[in-house]
C-alpha cells in the first residue's frame, strides 16, 4: 500500500476464508473477499480496508484510515501513498492456492511467485466470475439471492443484479423452468469448475520443481535431500539443462 518515497511506517496484515467463499482462475484458487490490516507504528495513522472481487476484478470496497490519538494527523502525503490498483491485486496474491503437477492445490503466499498469482486475478474476466455466481445460485434454490450476497459479501441489490446478468447470459435458467432444467445447468457449472481447479501447469521440469521445493520451504516445510533428488531425478531435464 505505502509508497516506498513516503515515511509511513507499521505493521501489515490480511485475513481471509477460502472455504465456499472462493473464486477459480486458471487453475487458481483464492478468496472473494479479503480484510486488511495496518497498525501505524512512531505515530502513524492505522488502515483498515476491505477487498472484494467485483466483475472478476479485484476492487476495494471499504477503507477507514485512522490518526493515532497522540500521533500525526491524516496528511495528503498518506493519502498520495495509497495506490488502489496494485494494492488490490497484492493483498489478494496473499492468499492464493496454487496449482500442482497431480491436479491438486498447494498454498503459496510468498514474494517471489507473486507475479503468477497476480496474472491470474487480473486475468479473471466477467463471464467467469458470473458462472461464480450462477454456480452458488443454483447450488441454493430456495435462498439462491441470499447465498449469492453471504458467499460474495454483497449488499442485496448486487446481488440480485450479479443474478440477473447471470440469466440473462444463459448461465441460470428462465424463471419457472423445471427442476431437471435447473439440475442440469447446476451441472454442467460444477463439472466446468471441477476442471477448472484441476487444471494442470506446464509440464514439470527439474527447474520448475526446484522453484516449487524453494517456495514450501519458505513457507516452513522440510523435506530429507535424499527424497528431493529422487523426484527431481524422476522429471525431464530443461533444455538449458541437457
Amino acid at each position: 500500500m505505502v509508497d516506498s518515497a513516503t515515511p509511513w511506517t507499521g505493521r501489515e496484515t490480511t485475513s481471509a476464508s477460502l472455504g465456499m467463499n472462493r473464486i477459480s482462475a486458471d487453475g487458481w484458487l483464492m478468496p472473494a473477499a479479503v480484510d486488511y490490516a495496518f497498525e501505524g507504528v512512531a505515530g502513524e495513522p492505522s488502515v483498515r480496508a476491505r477487498f472484494r472481487i467485483r466483475d472478476g476484478k479485484p476492487t476495494l470496497v471499504d477503507l477507514h484510515i485512522t490518526a493515532s490519538p497522540d500521533g500525526k494527523a491524516i496528511e495528503n502525503c498518506h493519502l498520495r501513498a495509497i495506490d488502489v490498483g496494485p494494492w488490490a491485486i497484492n493483498v489478494f496474491a496473499q492468499h492464493v492456492w496454487e496449482p500442482t503437477p497431480d491436479g491438486g492445490h498447494v498454498f503459496s503466499a510468498n514474494e517471489g511467485h507473486f507475479g503468477e498469482a497476480m496474472n491470474a486475478v487480473r486475468n479473471m474476466d466477467r463471464e467467469a466470475h458470473l458462472r461464480e455466481i450462477a454456480r452458488v445460485y443454483l447450488a441454493h434454490p430456495r435462498a439462491g439471492v441470499r447465498q449469492v450476497e453471504l458467499v460474495f459479501d454483497l449488499e442485496r441489490w448486487t446481488a440480485l443484479r450479479r443474478v440477473r446478468e447471470a440469466r440473462e447470459a444463459g448461465l441460470i435458467p428462465p424463471r419457472g423452468a423445471s427442476d431437471d432444467v435447473v439440475a442440469r445447468f447446476r451441472d454442467e457449472l460444477d463439472a466446468e469448475r471441477r476442471a477448472s481447479e484441476s487444471k494442470k501447469p506446464k509440464p514439470m521440469t527439474r527447474a520448475r520443481k526446484r522453484k516449487q521445493f524453494e517456495r514450501l520451504e519458505g513457507l516452513g516445510h522440510r523435506f530429507p535431500e535424499d527424497w528431493k533428488r529422487q523426484q527431481l531425478a524422476k522429471l525431464p531435464e530443461d533444455e538449458r539443462e541437457s
